[in-house]
């Protein structure tokens, strides 16, 4: 294209990959991620969108430019859509994405209560990470604390856990 003369755009980077033969998960999970990642949530959500709730990837992805868009509405619609819609089971980054959402939206209850009903093979790392990681941001000392140790409790040989736990005290 350069050689062309044509300068690389979202509108040209949306053309070509929607002139693709196959537009496959991956393809999508490009658009939509390198949208999200250059400040371009909203065109992201566009994509997201155009009905692709098909891929569990691509939920993800939609999770994620909502939690960058502050689209709480939007972040449970498509987690319900997956499941209701699609029969697609969440997955542990499902979760770590709600959590996420609900979490920076200052919805710390709703996060905590979505964890606390996981499977014990669902509880890994990323999700009491995410959780600890809006206590951190909304000041919430005593969860903070209670989900710092269910972290500690779940990878004790991980310092940067102990590190956030520190942060988290000294709020």
């Amino acid at each position: 294209m350069i050689h062309s003369g044509i300068s690389p755009s979202s509108y040209t980077f949306t053309s070509v990959i929607k002139a693709c033969a196959d537009l496959s998960v991956l393809a999508w999970n490009s658009m939509i991620s390198g949208y999200e990642q250059n400040g371009l949530a909203k065109e992201a959500i566009g994509e997201v969108r155009l009905g692709l709730w098909v891929h569990d990837y691509i939920v993800i992805n939609g999770i994620r430019v909502n939690v960058v868009l502050g689209l709480v509405h939007e972040g449970r619609q498509a987690s319900a859509s997956m499941r209701k819609e699609y029969g697609l089971l969440p997955g542990v980054e499902h979760h770590v994405a709600m959590v996420d959402l609900l979490g920076r939206a200052g919805f710390l209850n709703e996060a905590y209560k979505s964890i606390r009903v996981l499977s014990h093979e669902e509880l890994v790392p990323p999700v009491w990470t995410a959780m600890l990681g809006a206590c951190k941001m909304h000041k919430n000392f005593d969860l903070g604390v209670e989900v710092a140790e269910h972290l500690l409790s779940v990878e004790p040989e991980n310092p940067g856990h102990y590190v956030m736990f520190s942060i988290q005290m000294s709020l």
